[in-house]
C-alpha cells in the first residue's frame, strides 16, 4: 500500500486540498475558479496515481469547467445557461467513458452538483453544495482509501459550513445594524 506512487498520490492530494479548502473562504469569484483549477489539477494526479479513472475524469472536466466560467466572467457578468450545458454533457460523458463500476457514479454526481454550484455565481449556494459535494468525495476516497483524502474531505467540509455560516453572519448584520460590534452609544 505504501509504495511510492501512493504517496505521492497522498502528497498531491494533500496540496489540492489546500487550494480547494481556501475556496470556501474567500469571496472573489475569480480567485475561486483559479484556486478550485490548480487543486483540480493536482486532484486529477492524484487519483490518477491510485488507479480511480472516474475521479480523473472528473478532474480535467473541473480544469474545463473553471476556463469556461473564467472566460464567461471576462466577457460579461450574467450566468450563460450554454456554458453550463456544456459542462454538464462533458461531465456525463466523462462518466460514461471512465465508469468501470458503481464507485465511479459518486465522482460523477459530485462533478455535476459542483459545477452547478460554480456556475450559478451565489458564495452562500457554493459554499453549501460544497458540503454536499465533499461528502460525496469523502465516500468516493474511503473506497480507494486516500487517507490523507478522507482526512481533507472532513476538513473541507468543515470550512465549507463554516464559510456558510459567517456568510449568513455578516449578511444579518449588514442588514440589521443593531447585530453590529461596532454600536455607537447614544
Amino acid at each position: 500500500m505504501w509504495t511510492t506512487e501512493y504517496i505521492i498520490a497522498q502528497l498531491l492530494g494533500a496540496i489540492a486540498f489546500m487550494f480547494i479548502g481556501i475556496t470556501y473562504l474567500i469571496k472573489n469569484r475569480n480567485w475561486i475558479l483559479i484556486f478550485s483549477t490548480v487543486g483540480s489539477a493536482c486532484f486529477l494526479i492524484h487519483y490518477g496515481f491510485l488507479g480511480a479513472w472516474a475521479g480523473v475524469a472528473v478532474n480535467v472536466v473541473n480544469i474545463i469547467r473553471a476556463t469556461i466560467l473564467f472566460v464567461d466572467e471576462k466577457r460579461n457578468k450574467s450566468k450563460n445557461v450554454l456554458s453550463l450545458c456544456i459542462i454538464l454533457i462533458l461531465m456525463l460523458f466523462a462518466g460514461i467513458v471512465s465508469i468501470k463500476n458503481l464507485t465511479g457514479i459518486i465522482a460523477i454526481v459530485a462533478g455535476l452538483i459542483y459545477s452547478y454550484a460554480l456556475w450559478q455565481k451565489d458564495i452562500f449556494v457554493y459554499r453549501s453544495l460544497s458540503a454536499l459535494v465533499n461528502v460525496l468525495w469523502l465516500i468516493y476516497d474511503c473506497i480507494f482509501l486516500s487517507i490523507i483524502a478522507i482526512c481533507f474531505d472532513c476538513f473541507t467540509i468543515t470550512l465549507s459550513v463554516v464559510g456558510s455560516i459567517i456568510w449568513l453572519v455578516t449578511k444579518k448584520r449588514a442588514k440589521d445594524p443593531a447585530l453590529s460590534t461596532n454600536k455607537e452609544e447614544k
